[in-house]
């Protein structure tokens, strides 16, 4: 399962999600730092009403404005929110569609940092991360193999794979590991034939070493029966110069981790 302190961020991802911004700030310390440095007068600001105002004045100069969330990437203390920004300027209505990150540090249990970044591959290594450029390809094309898998795009999922990648699956009917494209096409027929859908939802991104750990919420629905299962599980690629070389699936965060020989996490 997440962190204790994934779930804070998480909650304040919900929070956001829903339009509460009260709910929000909860997960927020009381003297919270704001940094943005690409605005005019970028503070920082601090405090829960020094947060309200710098939202209220950035939202004030959209007639429309959303910010989609595609992915919590956990470097311990520090997450990157993955954003995808949508809107349309008041006045001039220029359209905006943009993908950034947010970066927000957690200490005991509440949000110290809430610093927004244009690049994501800046807000990465703001987090810690090197070669933030790599971690952003490995992680995008991640997200993007789960979109191809949930629509049952298997040509554009193999397309993503490096042709001696090895794929170690979690199914208990197919004792083997595939390689390389092929193997990929042959796992999705495969386990076709025993689902009849079967959905990754990616909850959080932890990189660990030259790996990205993926916890995931699974639905899937038996082919035949109906049958509906719904579970937690991990995922582990095995990343080089922001490349998936390798990927292994666990039934449990508890066992990717023993597996990468990770300490708890806070």
């Amino acid at each position: 399962m997440p962190s204790a302190n994934a779930a804070v961020v998480l909650r304040g991802v919900e929070a956001w999600s829903r339009g509460d911004l009260d709910a929000m700030l909860r997960e927020y310390d009381e003297n919270v730092e704001i940094v943005d440095p690409e605005r005019v007068g970028a503070g920082p600001f601090r405090g829960h009403e020094a947060y309200k105002k710098w939202f209220a004045e950035w939202i004030e100069s959209w007639a429309t404005y959303d910010v989609e969330i595609e992915a919590v990437v956990d470097v311990g203390d520090r997450f990157v929110l993955l954003q995808h920004h949508m809107g349309r300027a008041k006045g001039s209505g220029i359209e905006l569609d943009q993908r950034g990150a947010l970066l927000v540090q957690v200490r005991d249990g509440k949000i110290v940092l809430n610093r927004p970044y244009t690049h994501r591959a800046e807000a990465l290594e703001g987090a810690g991360l090197t070669d933030g450029e790599s971690w952003r390809t490995a992680i995008e094309t991640i997200i993007a193999g789960y979109e191809a898998w949930n629509r049952q795009d298997v040509e554009s999922l193999a397309q993503m794979m490096e042709p001696g990648a090895e794929f170690v699956p979690i199914e208990q009917s197919i004792q083997q590991s595939f390689t390389g494209p092929e193997g990929m096409r042959n796992f999705f027929d495969a386990s076709m034939e025993v689902w009849e859908e079967f959905l990754f939802n990616p909850v959080a991104f932890v990189p660990v070493g030259d790996a990205v750990l993926v916890e995931l919420d699974v639905k899937g629905t038996a082919r035949g029966s109906g049958i509906v299962i719904e579970e937690h599980w991990a995922h582990v690629y095995t990343q080089r110069d922001g490349r998936l070389v390798r990927f292994v699936a666990f039934r449990s965060t508890e066992e990717a981790l023993q597996a990468l020989a990770y300490p708890d996490r806070p």
